[in-house]
């Protein structure tokens, strides 16, 4: 397999995966971080996307905590799926800090 249809694999597997996960799942809550974070990168003004993104991602890490203290969540492929999706919002969001301003990095760092 090329990495090409690996990714589109990975891919394919997400709404599978995502409507066999519970709303409150590390899964779940991530699609939800990134997603909006997408957003608000393509709708600068946005505030309130970036901020519900912010929240989704902290809620997504404390149940992804939970999920790799779990011993069958670990191994579940939902759990490895979020972390792939929660390192992509931190992609993200370190793309959008790069070209943010000091003011901008002030506020979003309180």
């Amino acid at each position: 397999m090329i990495n090409a249809d690996r990714a589109l694999y990975l891919h394919l597997q997400l709404p599978m995966l995502f409507s066999r996960s519970d709303a409150g799942s590390a899964l779940h809550l991530a699609t939800q971080a990134i997603s909006l974070a997408v957003w608000s990168r393509s709708r600068l003004g946005d505030i309130s996307a970036r901020h519900l993104s912010r929240k989704r991602y902290v809620q997504a890490l404390v149940a992804m905590n939970a999920a790799i203290r779990d011993k069958v969540e670990v191994k579940s492929d939902e759990t490895l799926y979020a972390v792939l999706l929660l390192s992509g919002y931190e992609v993200c969001l370190r793309q959008l800090l790069s070209r943010s301003s000091t003011v901008y990095l002030r506020v979003l760092i309180v």
